[in-house]
């Protein structure tokens, strides 16, 4: 599909929506959440539409990003309960109130009147219908990547909504009604730059450097290979209209509060070294009151596969951090419950209290060679 026919129905689409939702992937990266922020900008401002970001663990890392953005961290939704409704016909009633109580064993729910009667043959509950006529996917390859969301609600988003699906990744599965796909760019929040552009849609210097601090995330600094040409366009275009290079490293790269540097050097200071059959494994024990955040710097423990974190408290909590993408997934989750990922680092709760018995456990995972 050529570009006109895209913006073409990308306009038809977003006006005939009601109320839309932004969705990424529930490993959030600075593209993905920056991408989430131009996008709703440009469908808040532009085309004066109801919007909602779904973002289930928003990494605590990235919050620096609401400076460069209308949006506060209580705008972003982080759960999605599934709704049931109740639904009895009405014979010339006016309700008065309603109330609910839950007995332990079911819920009960009590419909007082002013007046008029229900007729209690025609009771009846359904599941709810998902209130989101529009989901635009932003940086997500696989609708199964966003989660619990698409488990939930996967009737819906199969069959009754429509789905535009923006995304900068070569494998993506295709599985918008509208897909806006390119491998041209380094990040997805070019894509979503560019779209804007044709749109002449209102855009502020501070979304023009979120677009920089995304190019310069996803391609390290300018330091990786390939980079497209498209990128090296877009970071001219951004210079002139105001964004800058040396602002944008400064946030990428140093978004710490000194609480952080707490942790990671309590981290550090308690690293012990643990071989097991050849290999090498780095854990640090720390007290659950000190830690607000577990992400590990490589440039601290770039000779080893794999770093474990472990921190007391009720429980053993274990933080995973695989640097060399090595480490088999499938395997980790069918040996440990739970297991959570987010920002390149897995975590869960240990049944056992000893630190060494866990490694050993981790060590046994057969590493991708």
């Amino acid at each position: 599909m050529d570009k006109e026919k895209i913006l073409t129905k990308l306009d038809k689409i977003i006006t005939s929506s009601n109320k839309i939702l932004l969705v990424t992937n529930t490993r959030p990266t600075l593209d993905s959440v920056a991408s989430l922020f131009l996008m709703w900008h440009f469908l808040t401002v532009n085309f004066k539409k109801n919007v909602n970001i779904y973002i289930p663990n928003f990494p605590h890392r990235l919050e620096y990003l609401f400076n460069y953005s209308m949006l506060e961290k209580k705008d972003i939704i982080n759960l999605f309960l599934r709704e049931y409704k109740l639904s009895v016909k009405k014979q010339d009633g006016q309700v008065d109130h309603v109330r609910y109580a839950d007995d332990n064993k079911s819920f009960n729910f009590f419909i007082a009147l002013k007046k008029g009667a229900l007729d209690l043959s025609s009771v009846k509950l359904d599941k709810a219908s998902f209130e989101y006529d529009l989901i635009v996917t932003l940086d997500v390859e696989d609708l199964n990547f966003i989660g619990d969301l698409y488990k939930t609600y996967k009737s819906d988003f199969d069959n009754f909504i429509k789905i535009v699906n923006i995304d900068s990744h070569d494998k993506n599965l295709k599985f918008g009604d509208l897909n806006i796909l390119s491998t041209e760019y380094s990040s997805t929040s070019e894509i979503v730059f560019n779209l804007i552009s044709q749109f002449d849609s209102i855009t502020s210097q501070k979304e023009y450097q979120l677009v920089l601090m995304s190019i310069l995330s996803n391609t390290e600094n300018l330091s990786v290979g390939n980079i497209p040409i498209k990128t090296f366009e877009n970071l001219s275009i951004l210079q002139t209209k105001g964004g800058s290079i040396r602002n944008s490293i400064l946030e990428v790269y140093s978004p710490l509060d000194i609480q952080d540097f707490k942790i990671k050097a309590n981290i550090l200071k308690n690293i012990t070294e643990y071989k097991y059959k050849g290999k090498k494994y780095l854990y640090s024990v720390i007290n659950k009151g000190d830690i607000r955040s577990s992400y590990l710097s490589e440039i601290y423990m770039k000779d080893v596969d794999l770093t474990c974190i472990a921190v007391k408290g009720d429980s053993l909590k274990i933080y995973i951090k695989d640097f060399k993408n090595r480490l088999n997934e499938k395997v980790l989750l069918s040996q440990f419950k739970d297991v959570k990922f987010d920002s390149g680092v897995y975590s869960f709760n240990s049944d056992s209290e000893n630190i060494e018995d866990v490694l050993e456990l981790i060590a046994n995972i057969k590493l991708v060679s």
